[in-house]
């Protein structure tokens, strides 16, 4: 578990409780949990400034800040427990990259796991295509952002 301080612990949902089961099963490989969302920019795109709003984005959503973690010296069958830590730093990387390099760019993206006790379980990767047309790529697990959620966080982001 991260050594950061936490603001709050929580039981784990049922459904929760079943995607951490298959990630530790995939353990290694590609969780099928893992969800991506594309965002073309044309235009202008000022890096820095969308790298403090996925921050501040972070920062305001205690779900982006949760990882889930069960005491490795717990007796067998022990119940994971979802903590929310009271900071935590927003991945955004930034890579030069083509049209047609930009598939393979995501899919790596993908493929890279979460470590599921270390949120959050949000990375962000702007490639950028031309100096005024990028792609914003977020990738999530499942645990913390579901298909209903995503459209109300890209809308707050």
């Amino acid at each position: 578990m991260n050594d950061a301080p936490f603001e709050d612990l929580l039981p784990l949902t049922a459904l929760q409780e079943d995607l951490l089961a298959h990630a530790e099963l995939s353990a290694g490989g590609a969780d099928v949990y893992t969800g991506q969302r594309v965002l073309d920019v044309r235009g202008p795109l000022d890096v820095d400034r969308l790298g403090r709003a996925v921050q501040d984005l972070v920062q305001r959503h205690p779900t982006l800040r949760s990882g889930f973690w069960v005491d490795p010296e717990a007796a067998e069958g022990a119940q994971p427990v979802q903590f929310v830590l009271a900071d935590a730093t927003a991945r955004v990387d930034v890579r030069e990259s083509t049209e047609e390099g930009f598939g393979d760019l995501a899919a790596a993206a993908a493929r890279e796991p979460f470590c599921l006790d270390d949120p959050p379980l949000l990375r962000v990767l702007v490639a950028r295509l031309a100096p005024e047309h990028h792609r914003v790529v977020l990738t999530s697990h499942h645990a913390v952002l579901d298909a209903w959620s995503v459209p109300l966080l890209l809308a707050d982001l």
